[in-house]
């Protein structure tokens, strides 16, 4: 796995390295407070590919992008996003690959442990990655701890049903009842039920489970076990038949058997914690855990932080958008309100635009709904027609007072101005309505936020008057 972490993060700063300085937008000082810089040439190289292959494509992010940078023509700034997305993910997987390969170098020193947690009863066996230290032997290990036991009146298990998975942890990883090879692990307790075992042929298997007679090659050798249940005073027998075959034994394989035998002989089952075992045969030997953590992980969440920082951005947008909206709520009123009042003053709708819009520019400060009537009055100088210039202008705030506005400063044009003092008058009227509406809506949602506080105050009072008084009755 550490070669997929590798093989990753050499393919990122190959191209980081192929990229650099080929997109030279990126040196001015516009980017300098752009943390991720570093990753924008790979970037935009691999956004140019995407729009090569795929085309480009008109999402509902540029659409926002549009409205709030207040342009025809935002591709510039669509293209950033893009570009910053796509670092973010970059960035996101090349840390990721790092962590990873940090987690798969061999030989990390991990923390040393003498005593290992059991599961509780009815969880399952619990599976443990050590790392062992054994006269000359340095090895990982999976040791897999049995669950913790209750007392047999706790248990009521069926010797029938039982018998098969005893037979399986018997056998302890041999193949099959005609296979044997490698040594068994005659358990004396399986739930609630009580285990011996009687061998017929000790000569060639001992009680601990090892196998003793010296086969030569192709050799085979039948021995029957003898295994009696015992549970609430019912006993039953069982003949268990065993093919015998050469042991294959390696010395790690020796060595997780003398650690299992250690860790029987020396730990009750009722007990929760399992104390390891700190020499073996007269040597020493010492344990560190590794977490158990798929070596995989550290990609998969790679994966789940790019897609969750990209419903991040998408939602920041959205954020943005909703803050516009609200903000054109509140202008809109005043526009309407300037608008109607310049007008009964004698002045043309285009001129009582152009005096909104430099009173507006006077002020200094940027507004949305003000940045659109300013779009509007350059698209006007520009040459463009006055009315769909207005209709425009509805159209890219979005919002239905504004299309309603802007039909209807179209409408004065195509129509006359025959009403028009009227039609005014009435959308200030119906805007301040609006508003009202509006700061009613806050004021209610401004309530309900601070509902919690109060209900997290009368908790805090209801527990100081209560606990004295429970404690003076004695509960």
């Amino acid at each position: 796995m550490i070669i997929a972490y590798i093989t990753i993060a050499a393919l990122i700063l190959a191209g980081m390295l192929g990229t650099a300085g080929k997109i030279k937008e990126f040196k001015n000082q516009t980017f300098k407070k752009h943390p991720l810089k570093i990753f924008y040439p790979l970037s935009a190289y691999l956004c140019g590919l995407g729009e090569r292959f795929f085309g480009k494509k008109e999402t509902k992010a540029a659409g926002v992008i549009k409205k709030l940078n207040v342009k025809e023509n935002a591709d510039a700034e669509i293209r950033i996003y893009r570009i910053k997305k796509c670092s973010i993910a970059i960035g996101i997987i090349l840390a990721s690959c790092i962590v990873g390969i940090i987690a798969c170098l061999p030989g990390r020193t991990s923390p040393k442990v003498s005593k290992l947690e059991r599961n509780d009863y009815g969880y399952g066996n619990r599976s443990y990655t050590l790392d062992v230290d054994y006269k000359d032997i340095s090895e990982t290990i999976e040791l897999e701890i049995e669950q913790k036991k209750y007392t047999e009146e706790e248990i009521l298990e069926i010797f029938d049903e039982a018998y098969d998975q005893v037979i399986r942890k018997m056998l302890n990883g041999n193949e099959s009842q005609e296979s044997v090879s490698k040594p068994l692990n005659l358990i004396s307790k399986y739930g609630g039920i009580s285990i011996s075992w009687e061998i017929e042929d000790t000569d060639a298997l001992d009680y601990n489970g090892n196998i003793k007679y010296e086969f030569g090659e192709d050799e085979m050798r039948l021995v029957n076990l003898y295994a009696t249940f015992r549970m609430d005073g019912v006993t039953e027998e069982y003949t268990v038949p065993l093919v015998l075959k050469a042991a294959a034994l390696g010395e790690v394989e020796l060595l997780i058997e003398n650690i299992k035998e250690c860790i029987e002989e020396s730990n009750d089952v009722h007990e929760m914690e399992v104390e390891l075992p700190d020499n073996i045969n007269g040597e020493k030997v010492s344990f560190s855990q590794r977490p158990a953590v798929n070596q995989w992980t550290y990609l998969a969440l790679a994966v789940l932080a790019v897609l969750a920082a990209m419903i991040a951005l998408e939602r920041s947008l959205e954020e943005r958008l909703k803050k516009r909206q609200e903000e054109m709520m509140l202008d809109y009123t005043e526009i309407v309100s300037k608008l109607s009042l310049l007008h009964d003053a004698g002045l043309s709708i285009y001129k009582a635009w152009e005096r909104i819009v430099s009173e507006y520019e006077a002020r200094g400060e940027r507004r949305f709904a003000y940045q659109e009537m300013k779009l509007a009055l350059e698209k006007i100088k520009s040459g463009a027609g006055e009315g769909e210039s207005y209709r425009q202008f509805g159209k890219r705030c979005g919002l239905h007072q504004y299309i309603k506005l802007g039909n209807l400063l179209e409408q004065n044009l195509t129509k006359g101005t025959k009403g028009m003092k009227e039609l005014l008058a009435q959308e200030v009227a119906d805007a301040f309505e609006e508003r009202k509406r509006l700061a009613r809506k806050k004021g209610e949602e401004a309530s309900t936020k601070m509902l919690i506080p109060m209900i997290m105050m009368l908790a805090v009072v209801i527990v100081i008057v209560a606990v004295p008084a429970l404690m003076s009755i004695g509960i």
